[in-house]
């Protein structure tokens, strides 16, 4: 007898697929000897769960759902049967094909909850009184691509994020202030791409004025109690957890002056961000938005404070050549009515970093400096460079939510 050395699954386009598409890959056995057994089976399973408690008192309430989306079954050797065994020696191989749904969510993991693929190789080899089993589980990542061109909420989205307030402080009989009046150029970004603002920030203190600009995700789980209780009724709900992602911090806003900022690239949106809403799943809800911080400083301290949060929307990249998807709609209906423009008239532009300069009080800031009227790159020369570093080949640069 002998016994399974290295059990492996690798899956083929670096583990990432996209819904209606195949999963593809091997599951290879390196055997030290002979092994006897009934049956080898691959299994995909794709899932989705919740879970979070409460106190109540001494005791605490726990809630949690779940969700199903695909489970397929292959038998790679043997049989179902256990009246008779198989036996494998040396190095075995064998490919798996499994198809995905096109209803299924993009994968995620978040604190109170998590939507997971995986393929599970099970071996069931010869025992004293029962088969033994033997296990191997490996996560691959699902994609699920929404093209924004296709969408008519695209005109909406492309319209500037307007990110406006001000501010004051009174300390020791002295009053510190400081405006805002900063824009983007739209409201809907692809992982990977820069957020480019616009606009000025005004800072009547006799100190440096920094200020940051945060990328906020804001996570909604759902679930119903566990276990029997004479006064629920296994209502649905809800709890609600919001994390930074990304942050931005600017140079900071010299005393008495005013920060102009003409196409100016600011945060980075993360490569590994999930689309916002999480299609298809109904128990994880996912939002974002943008926040706008400061800190005036005092003589005995400082004050930080915030403008608000801005809503954006944060898309998927399209991993193949052509692929197309169903557009964003909420309640199977568009939000908007207007047209869709013309996808050339849609490409942004982002000229090179630190494009800000300090007005003195009183200008308007609209003075550019001279590299103001160079023709900035294409959107394509931009995206590119940033996909150098990312693992996943034949990327599109196109807008997706």
């Amino acid at each position: 007898m002998g016994k399974i050395s290295k059990f492996l699954i690798n899956f083929n386009d670096g583990a990432v697929f996209t819904p209606g598409n195949c999963v593809t890959g091997t599951v290879r056995i390196d055997i030290s000897g002979s092994v006897n057994f009934f049956s080898i089976k691959a299994e995909m399973f794709g899932r989705s769960q919740t879970r979070w408690w409460k106190k109540a008192g001494k005791n605490r309430k726990t809630y949690k759902a779940s969700e199903s989306y695909c489970r397929q079954e292959l038998l790679l050797w043997g049989t179902d049967s256990t009246t008779g065994f198989h036996s494998l020696a040396g190095s075995v191989q064998k490919d798996f094909v499994f198809d995905l749904p096109t209803n299924c969510p993009s994968t995620f993991h978040g604190t109170l909850g998590n939507v997971v693929y995986s393929v599970v190789v099970t071996c069931r080899s010869t025992g004293f009184f029962r088969p033994k089993e033997s296990k191997i589980e490996q996560f691959f990542t699902v994609l699920d691509p929404i093209d924004l061109s296709q969408d008519h909420s695209v005109t909406e989205l492309c319209r500037p994020l307007e990110l406006r307030g001000e501010y004051q402080h009174t300390s020791c009989c002295v009053t510190r202030s400081c405006e805002f009046d900063l824009v983007t150029e739209k409201r809907a970004y692809i992982p990977g791409e820069r957020i480019v603002i616009n606009g000025q920030i005004s800072n009547d203190s006799p100190n440096r004025l920094p200020f940051y600009i945060t990328l906020k995700r804001q996570c909604t789980f759902h679930g119903r109690r566990s276990g029997f209780s004479m006064t629920s009724r296994r209502e649905m709900k809800t709890i609600s957890r919001s994390e930074a992602v990304a942050m931005w911090q600017a140079d900071p806003v010299l005393p008495r002056m005013q920060y102009v900022a003409v196409n100016m690239p600011s945060m980075q949106i993360p490569l590994n961000l999930s689309a916002s809403g999480l299609r298809h799943c109904r128990v994880i809800d996912i939002h974002y938005t943008i926040e706008v911080t400061g800190r005036l400083s005092g003589i005995f301290g400082h004050k930080k404070f915030s403008l608000g949060e801005f809503p954006v929307v944060i898309g998927s990249r399209i991993h193949s050549e052509g692929a197309t998807a169903p557009p964003l709609l909420n309640n199977n209906r568009s939000a908007f009515s207007d047209p869709p423009p013309a996808f050339h008239e849609l490409e942004p532009s982002a000229p090179p970093e630190d494009l800000h300069f300090h007005a003195p009080p009183g200008s308007t800031g609209s003075a550019p400096p001279a590299w103001h009227n160079e023709p900035p790159p294409s959107y394509d020369d931009v995206i590119n460079e940033q996909q150098q570093h990312d693992d996943v080949t034949a990327t599109t640069a196109a807008y997706h939510v």
